[in-house]
């Protein structure tokens, strides 16, 4: 186990009211109005800027939990877990391969349709069941950014060895260029990730019920829509509690975002500076900690803590 106190870069959100959606794609506006808000973090904070803050963070421990190679020769990108088990995705999207967390080795691997257009860089699994019997909620993984589609596939199981998937809806993200997306199952909220005239933004959306085929969604009729002052690449995300989880980066570095969705304040850990090196590629909560996998296929927990030494990722 690795303990290690830090600097945290702590980023300002800013939140857009239903009625200000109109001037939303104005890049004027946005930055005028990003370099004019300042959300405080806590008492850590040592200093203050125009959008960003420095502030010491809370403490993070990393250990590292295993390593595996596929049989597909693919890289790996996201993966959700529900029940123990953690369904990992490819970039050529084959196979998803089924690795058991108590064992930590692959007890499965799901054939799927091959679809180009799909890279499985966000998989979630979502709060709704297929059907009342189903082991599994319905599973979802991203088509490339570009396409703003996202995939619904009901896990079908035999035994702890034979599973299977069937595609049975596609959601659609219109009033974007690229997407990528997080499934908050506590709340049954749907967070979109978008760009627009080179500026990210987050969607809050209400999950749609897997019942239908196919699904529009119109960005512009969120919930909320809080702009984001990322310019990396985003990979997988993840949601707990209040806080929304994305790892960012390509390459030899990455970063972990933390969102508190409520109050939109936001840490980012350097991951490269915490020792871990390498293009993150999937996250999700599990069993106390974050589950955070690299392109070689090396897989780590992270924690992060209060300062009353409880943790709270």
């Amino acid at each position: 186990m690795y303990l290690n106190k830090f600097l945290i870069v702590c980023i300002p959100l800013l939140f857009y009211s239903c009625s200000e959606k109109e001037d939303l794609f104005e890049p004027q506006i946005i930055l005028n109005e990003v370099d004019s808000v300042i959300i405080s973090w806590d008492s850590r904070i040592s200093d203050v800027g125009d959008s960003v803050v420095i502030g010491t963070g809370p403490e993070i421990e990393k250990e590292k939990m295993f390593s595996f190679k596929s049989k597909t020769n693919s890289t790996i990108q996201g993966f959700s877990i529900y029940d123990d088990h953690l369904f990992q995705c490819h970039h050529s999207n084959d196979v998803i391969d089924v690795i058991d967390l108590k064992i930590k080795d692959i007890i499965a691997s799901i054939d799927l349709v091959k679809e180009e257009v799909v890279h499985g860089n966000n998989v979630n699994f979502g709060p709704f069941f297929y059907a009342t019997d189903d082991k599994y909620p319905v599973l979802y993984i991203q088509q490339r950014g570009f396409a703003n589609k996202l995939n619904a596939y009901r896990i079908n199981t035999d035994s702890d060895s034979i599973f299977s998937a069937e595609k049975v809806q596609v959601l659609s993200f219109l009033s974007c260029e690229t997407s990528v997306t997080a499934i908050d199952r506590e709340r049954s909220l749907l967070y979109v990730i978008f760009s627009y005239k080179g500026s990210k933004y987050i969607a809050t959306l209400d999950m749609p019920s897997p019942s239908a085929n196919s699904v529009n969604l119109d960005i512009l009729k969120a919930i909320d829509i809080t702009y984001l002052p990322e310019k990396k690449i985003i990979q997988d995300s993840a949601c707990y509690g209040n806080f929304l989880y994305f790892l960012s980066g390509y390459g030899g570095e990455g970063e972990l975002w933390r969102i508190n969705m409520l109050t939109k304040e936001a840490i980012v850990l350097d991951l490269t500076e915490f020792g871990l090196k390498g293009e993150p590629e999937g996250i999700d909560y599990y069993d106390g900690g974050l589950v955070v996998s690299f392109l070689n296929g090396v897989v780590y927990r992270i924690f992060v803590n209060n300062e009353s030494g409880t943790r709270d990722s």
